[in-house]
């Protein structure tokens, strides 16, 4: 093999590590994904990531403050945008509610590049999976750009509620056990047909996804006679049925109710509820209920 350039270059295979230039650390030799054709160059993880296909969601969804919904790190830095993994920056990506936000049920919240930022934005169309890697993306022309990290409800206002009853946020990736809390104190009715009783809890629900709800409590009959409570979702029966009978009036029964489902994604309520068959009733009970989001 003649050497290059002729007439005295360098032979083939003589050209050690200790000659070529110095690299930056956590760097690897290739080609960027979209750069076409040309010289090697020095790639990052992320590059490098892009070129082997591997996708990443090293991040979670989360309420901020009233105004502000984020996304932030978890596990690692790398989110999968437009089939690149991209970088959260350390600070996390924050979007603040706007009237265009509020009631919208589920608002879904995704992630895209915009001029090399990390942008949130929300929609009402909810994603598909990119045929590319299998992300969540937006079901829309165009939406292999925009992958998918929560969802979030926003009061008129516009205001996000976050507190022992109510989820404002729900994130798509790395999901955990999130548990609110109600409580029906001293409530009473006549009514003879399922009524809801006391505050609703309102959680976010992913349709892959089961939630638990859970009560603990008694009623108490001033006439003889039966009280049914059941638990209620988005103001329908829900639960089995807890029946008390009561042969005299005034006493007290424990009314223990349970039950596990999975609900469309958004946010719905659960609450307790129930009836008379003659008297008033006076209900106590605890609520407890757990989401993953």
């Amino acid at each position: 093999m003649p050497l290059y350039p002729q007439g005295g270059g360098l032979y083939p295979n003589s050209i050690d590590n200790v000659l070529l230039a110095d690299m930056a650390e956590a760097t690897v030799k290739g080609r960027a994904v979209g750069a076409g054709a040309g010289d090697p160059q020095d790639l990052t993880m992320a590059q490098l990531h892009a070129v082997l296909g591997t996708s990443f969601a090293q991040c979670r969804f989360v309420y901020a403050n009233s105004s502000t919904m984020r996304l932030q790190r978890f596990g690692g830095k790398l989110l999968t945008i437009n089939d690149r993994p991209e970088v959260i920056p350390a600070a996390g990506v924050d979007l603040t509610v706007v009237a265009g936000h509020g009631l919208v049920n589920p608002l879904y919240i995704y992630a895209y590049m915009n001029a090399g930022v990390m942008t949130l934005l929300g929609q009402v169309t909810g994603p598909i999976a990119d045929p590319r890697n299998g992300m969540p993306v937006l079901n829309s022309g165009g939406g292999e750009i925009l992958t998918l990290v929560g969802m979030a409800y926003v009061s008129s206002g516009p205001t996000m509620i976050e507190n022992a009853a109510n989820q404002a946020c729900s994130s798509y990736w790395n999901r955990l056990p999130r548990s609110y809390y109600g409580s029906v104190s001293n409530v009473s009715t006549s009514s003879t047909t399922l009524v809801g009783l006391g505050g609703a809890i309102k959680m976010i629900t992913w349709g892959d996804s089961a939630y638990q709800i859970h009560a603990t409590g008694y009623g108490q009959l001033n006439a003889p006679g039966v009280t049914v409570n059941q638990l209620l979702a988005d103001g329908s029966a829900a639960s089995a049925i807890a029946v008390a009978y009561y042969p005299v009036g005034n006493a007290q029964y424990p009314t223990p109710l349970s039950f596990i489902s999975a609900s469309a994604d958004g946010l719905h309520s659960f609450q307790f509820g129930g009836n008379v068959s003659a008297g008033s009733a006076t209900f106590n009970a605890a609520l407890h209920a757990t989401v993953m989001g």
